[in-house]
């Protein structure tokens, strides 16, 4: 098992190891934001928008987008691990991406009823 992924988290984590960076830190919160996601996700995830229900339990109760944050999160834990400047350039590109796919998919982002007729329809 020496040179896995879990080995390494082990080492990391358990009594008398090293204190895990902030980098690891951050990587491992957004993983775990990925799996909360998937999970509440359940048989909701579809390539198709108009195939998709909406869903609001789980980390989704909290966060309208957490595959988003995801992807924020394990970027920015790259980038704080080597900061080179065309890295940085890559996720602002990233952020501007996913802020125009969530526009263009999720008008009613904003609206804390989603199924109430308030709510605006484009």
């Amino acid at each position: 098992m020496p040179g896995t992924l879990f080995a390494a988290v082990c080492r990391c984590l358990g009594p008398g190891g090293p204190t895990p960076s902030p980098t690891f830190r951050l990587q491992f919160s957004a993983t775990l934001i990925f799996g909360a996601s998937v999970y509440s996700l359940g048989s909701n995830s579809a390539v198709f928008p108009d195939r998709r229900a909406i869903v609001t339990i789980g980390v989704y109760r909290k966060l309208s987008h957490p595959l988003y944050a995801y992807y924020l999160l394990l970027d920015l834990g790259f980038w704080l691990a080597d900061p080179q400047p065309w890295f940085g350039l890559v996720g602002v590109v990233e952020v501007l991406l996913l802020e125009a796919r969530t526009r263009r998919y999720c008008p009613r982002r904003f609206c804390m009823s989603n199924i109430s007729s308030e709510c605006p329809s484009g």
